[in-house]
């Protein structure tokens, strides 16, 4: 039994070997809270690709997991919350690969009765797709990353019993499921769509209060040599034009975003109804099509990585071909459904394959571009290819540089895009290596896995210029910016101090630095962890040639080995969705219902921060935040409360000290203004630049806060260097919050003309300001009349009026007028308060 499986914690099992249709019993005791895992140390392979289990009882608070993981599995991990590992997770219905759950399919939850399984459907050279299934049917398809095939062992995680299950493992699993792209029941779709059999019809159901932008539907097969196109016949729609997008993906998003323009997750085309129109019983398909030498190889594996067309048919004519390179496990149809065009009928059978009397035509086209795309792929591989020189470190820390062949053109190969950085055991104290080619706007961050790395070891992540020590940690000198691992605080220039502290990272995991802001004053560094942000850090050296990544190794007596993935091997992606609370920076351990985007924290004694990952970017659509006061609140316990602020606390010189340019602005319904909200109203923070302002280095902007979307009052500030960031405010009374969608405000009434008298008058109290300076005195220690500060808001000046009731207004400007302008502890640091 030792030898066929490893196991940790209270699981009871029945340890013979297993045979086909043998069922092993499976149970975890009673108040057994804690991970424990099951894994069989035989691997998954293209002889036995799946395994499967059924849930007898459950408790419910229990948690399982299944899926597929090597034998470095931490004892107390769940598979997919660690590296190169996939998992299906039953009490959300996520499943994971790497610690991410995004992709163009969504687990479901199971419970007893069901079953739930495993399957690797491609066993790849750099990556494999994977398949999970409950009750017969495919819910999910992941990527595993993980290159050696021998630590594909099936696993499965339990917590929180009793708990009573059956396994199959892959040897007692009789047959492997089979599915059918012809066959719409096994396809992958969204919770909101259903499909009518008898109208064989996909339909998208928005959900009331909680509107999606897209939701999609996926084959269970990817497209191979019988089955190279699929179409949709477009359905009633109104007279817009605009249809549902078809297109190819992936199974899941490759890791890392690869380089190469050709190697993408995704093609996908819609009719916008503007530029591009369609009408009803239209018919359009995507195919793919492969090199014509290759497809007359006996040994051609058309699932495997390599450069394809992907074609556009409009009523069976092709109208758009281009080249792409196709991932292994090979590229799976898709069909994206909204609200505007929420029906579609997909048909796998009609033109499935291309005829005989076509190839050549489609040869032709292959041809036409196929140079133009060896030259992209070859261009980038020379651009983005890793050189010894470029890197500087300790004499003690190997680096294992990916070998490429200059002389033939490649697809990239997923496996070499990261170094391997070792430190032996013998070798005590700190060892640096730094990259030394600068972060740019459009290589902008990095991350590491952690391979190996012992509870007494240190891995620190951060930036530093080409004079860092290779004997420190990054952050904890001047002119750096850092996060460690073993205290999970985040430096920069020797100081911890932030809204938000950090928390650990250990072997197993991800962790990533992103560098914004660039090109201006203190850039900000955004730390995250396994896909989670986890806080913000200045980087306060300007000289672009020194922005260069750093990591320091701090063995300790121990081994320590991480894969790191530099900027150059990386391609930036847009920003992740500010709107989904799920996004936002905050404490280990708290939950996230996303279906009503509510964020739900432990008990605590001290106010919780929850913070934006990104500032107000106006030029984006992002200059407004909101909450909904969900709670009951009194006096003793009062509601969660909004704030801005800056990604952390600034180092200000006396020359810039101004009432005008503080850390914080926040408000708190508290004392007076208690009355000016009640349970279930929204608050929140906006920001305006004024068009005098936009081109200037160092500007005003007005903030203003809104209750139910009606301004209350507004204040004048500086813009932080690195921007305002958005905060939510939770003090100890208060576990939960709830966020609204809303990012912008297209049109308020606070006018151009409004916004420049604020301005004006704003800059009336800076030149007395400037007139303290000259003096050698603070300008904090003037007598400001405090109505300067916070104005609020006037009816009168605009025809949309506040709904707010003047009672409440006036509570809440009485607190605006009692600023508390005693400076912070921290070291030249400011804070404007609203209570």
């Amino acid at each position: 039994m030792a030898d066929l499986f490893r196991y940790a914690g209270d699981i009871v099992f029945d340890g013979h070997p297993p045979f086909p249709g043998q069922i092993m019993d499976v149970q975890l005791k009673q108040f057994s809270e804690t991970s424990n895992f099951l894994q069989c140390t035989k691997a998954l392979s293209p002889r036995y690709p799946y395994f499967f289990g059924q849930i007898r009882a459950l408790s419910t608070k229990s948690k399982i997991t299944i899926g597929i993981a090597g034998p470095n599995l931490g004892d107390d991990a769940h598979p997919g919350k660690w590296n190169r590992t996939v998992g299906y997770h039953s009490d959300t219905g996520n499943c994971y690969t790497c610690h991410s759950d995004i992709a163009n399919s969504n687990g479901e939850r199971f419970r007893i009765g069901d079953t739930f399984g495993v399957m690797i459907t491609y066993f790849g050279q750099t990556m494999s797709t994977v398949m999970f299934v409950k009750n017969g049917k495919p819910v999910a398809t992941r990527y595993h990353f993980e290159t050696n095939h021998e630590d594909f062992l099936p696993t499965i995680t339990l917590e929180n019993g009793p708990i009573d299950m059956g396994i199959m493992w892959p040897e007692a699993a009789i047959g492997v499921p089979r599915f059918d792209d012809r066959n719409m029941l096994q396809w992958m779709h969204a919770k909101h769509i259903q499909y009518d059999i008898a109208k064989q019809i996909f339909t998208y159901n928005e959900p009331p209060g909680h509107p999606v932008e897209f939701a999609t539907i996926q084959s269970p097969q990817p497209l191979e040599t019988g089955f190279q196109h699929f179409e949709i016949i477009v359905q009633d729609m109104d007279t817009s034009g605009v249809c549902p997008a078809i297109g190819v993906a992936t199974c899941s998003p490759m890791s890392p975003t690869p380089t190469c323009e050709l190697l993408r997750d995704f093609f996908r085309w819609e009719a916008d109804g503007k530029v591009l129109k369609v009408k009803s019983g239209s018919v359009v398909g995507i195919g793919v099509y492969y090199n014509p030498e290759e497809q007359k190889k006996p040994d051609f594996d058309c699932r495997s990585q390599q450069l394809v067309m992907v074609f556009l048919t409009f009523d069976k004519e092709v109208a758009l071909a281009k080249h792409m390179i196709q991932p292994e496990g090979g590229f799976f149809p898709l069909v994206v459904l909204r609200s505007d065009c929420s029906k579609v009928k997909i048909d796998t059978q009609s033109h499935r394959t291309i005829p005989i009397t076509e190839y050549q035509q489609y040869d032709d086209l292959y041809w036409e571009t196929f140079e133009e795309a060896q030259d992209i792929i070859m261009e980038d591989t020379l651009r983005r290819v890793l050189r010894p020189f470029m890197f500087r470190k300790s004499d003690a820390i190997d680096i294992d540089i990916p070998e490429y062949n200059m002389h033939e053109v490649q697809p990239p190969d997923m496996s070499k895009l990261h170094c391997t950085i070792r430190l032996e055991a013998e070798h005590l104290g700190i060892h640096v290596v730094q990259f030394l080619v600068p972060m740019t706007t459009e290589m902008n961050h990095y991350y590491m896995e952690i391979k190996t790395l012992n509870e007494d070891s240190v891995v620190t992540i951060g930036l530093g210029d080409d004079q860092f020590p290779l004997k420190k940690h990054p952050g904890k000198v001047n002119n750096s910016t850092g996060w460690s691992s073993r205290g999970g605080l985040m430096y920069y220039n020797g100081s911890c101090l932030g809204h938000t502290l950090g928390e650990r990272y250990e072997e197993g995991d991800t962790v990533e630095l992103e560098l914004r802001n660039i090109g201006h004053k203190w850039p900000v560094v955004l730390f995250s962890k396994n896909t989670k942000a986890v806080g913000t850090r200045h980087y306060t050296v300007l000289d672009p040639s020194q922005m260069l990544p750093t990591l320091s190794l701090c063995g300790n007596g121990y081994a320590v080995e991480v894969r790191v993935f530099w900027p150059l091997k990386i391609f930036k992606t847009g920003d992740t969705a500010v709107n989904r609370i799920k996004n936002w920076i905050m404490p280990s351990g708290s939950e996230v219902d996303e279906d009503n985007n509510i964020a739900m924290v432990s008990d605590h004694i001290e106010p919780i921060m929850l913070q934006s990952p990104y500032p107000f970017m106006p030029d984006k659509d992002f200059d407004f935040f909101e909450i909904e006061l969900i709670d009951d609140f009194d006096a003793e316990h009062i509601p969660a409360g909004i704030a801005v602020s800056t990604p952390c606390f600034q180092e200000l010189q006396l020359e810039l000290s101004s009432i005008y340019r503080q850390d914080t602005v926040r408000f708190l319904a508290q004392q007076e203004a208690l009355d000016a909200v009640t349970k279930g109203q929204k608050i929140g923070w906006g920001m305006i630049i004024p068009e005098s302002e936009k081109d200037k280095e160092d500007k005003l902007v007005i903030l203003y806060l809104c209750i139910d979307k009606s301004i209350a009052i507004t204040r004048v500030m500086y813009l932080p260097q690195g921007g305002f960031y958005p905060f939510i405010i939770l003090p100890p009374s208060v576990n939960r919050v709830k966020m609204t969608n809303t990012v912008h405000i297209a049109e308020h009434p606070i006018t151009p003309q409004i916004q420049e008298e604020l301005i004006s008058q704003a800059k009336e109290v800076i030149a007395k300001e400037k007139e303290q300076l000259a003096q050698g005195k603070d300008p904090l220690d003037m007598e400001i009349e405090k109505t300067k500060l916070f104005k609020v808001w006037d009816d009168t000046k605009t025809e949309t009026p506040s709904k707010i009731e003047p009672s409440r207004l006036a509570m809440v400007a009485m607190t605006a007028t009692v600023i508390e302008r005693k400076r912070a502890e921290i070291r030249n640091s400011k804070s404007c308060v609203i209570l």
